[in-house]
């Protein structure tokens, strides 16, 4: 708040001072303050409507304040005044992305890569945009593309492994999951779903193995614990599996799935009373959980045979 005292007594000296305002109105950005950002903003645009800085940077106030129509009209002011600004194309790119308008966003990075073919990041937003649209083929190009310009690219690489497992290419999915978490090692999701492509390639000693990663990443995490718990019970040792839905259920006692399969569980063991108990607990937290209500019914025509 010192910076921005000392420039209000600047700004009373020289109301014309476009820089002056620029700036106060950066400090109120970093401080989140962003009405107060923009409304300085405007001011350093008063004195001077050609200032690009000034532009710019209130369309990415607009965009932080989810308002993309208004950070759109910011930037195209900014390529009005400088058709070259490859940043500018690329921002408004991600603005027309957040509004759903994936093919405006497309043309918008194909501009910034155009101005500046180097910029990595217009190259791997446009592979989300078509992504987005599911044409999966055109976002593994453009992902590859963002890596070839930065091979330390660990998003790219997790949007490489996430698309090849769309496309159930489960090999080179765990290709570039590995590379994704080769470069960031903490990625509890490329971990999760490098299992999850392991899984699918019948490897599940190696899904259990990334599944341990998530968990050692996040051991307060819920979910971790019940996809350990799947992975235990791919390769049989139900002892685990069932210590990690334990585990999954004292962490979050609304994890119906970790509830579920622990009915599971227990109904293989033919401990059926146990197994309902488990069954309603997911019941009672989702009602219409259809896995749930037929699993139970099973069990209650088991142990009517088994009476009879």
């Amino acid at each position: 708040m010192k910076g921005i005292e000392y420039y209000q007594k600047v700004i009373k000296i020289d109301q014309q001072d476009r820089v002056v305002w620029y700036i106060m109105g950066l400090a109120y950005y970093n401080l989140g303050n962003y009405l107060k950002a923009i409304e300085h903003y405007e001011k350093a645009i008063g004195v001077d409507p050609q200032y690009i800085d000034a532009w710019f940077n209130m369309g990415v106030t607009f965009y932080d304040m989810g308002n993309h129509h208004k950070a759109i009209n910011c930037y195209e002011k900014v390529v009005k005044i400088d058709p070259q600004d490859d940043g500018a194309w690329h921002f408004m790119g991600l603005a027309y992305g957040k509004l759903g308008n994936y093919q405006k966003a497309i043309e918008c990075y194909e501009k910034a890569v155009g101005i500046n073919p180097q910029n990595s990041k217009a190259w791997y937003d446009m592979g989300k945009e078509y992504g987005n649209l599911e044409k999966y083929q055109k976002a593994i190009e453009y992902y590859e593309k963002a890596v070839e310009i930065n091979p330390e690219y660990s998003d790219a690489f997790y949007n490489l492994g996430f698309t090849y497992f769309q496309l159930a290419n489960y090999q080179k999915a765990v290709e570039n999951y590995e590379k994704a978490v080769a470069i960031t090692p903490k990625d509890n999701d490329a971990w999760h779903n490098m299992g999850l492509a392991y899984g699918k390639l019948g490897n599940y000693q190696k899904a259990l193995e990334c599944f341990k990663e998530k968990v050692n990443i996040l051991p307060q995490d819920s979910e971790s614990w019940y996809f350990l718990g799947v992975g235990y019970a791919c390769l049989g040792n139900y002892q685990k599996e069932l210590e990690c839905y334990k585990k999954a259920v004292e962490i979050n006692p609304k994890n119906k799935n970790a509830w579920y399969a622990l009915g599971l569980v227990f109904s293989s063991l033919k401990k059926f009373q146990e197994a309902i108990k488990f069954l309603n607990m997911a019941l009672a937290i989702d009602p219409q959980f259809k896995d749930a209500i037929t699993t139970l019914e099973e069990i209650k025509q088991k142990m009517e045979q088994n009476m009879d």
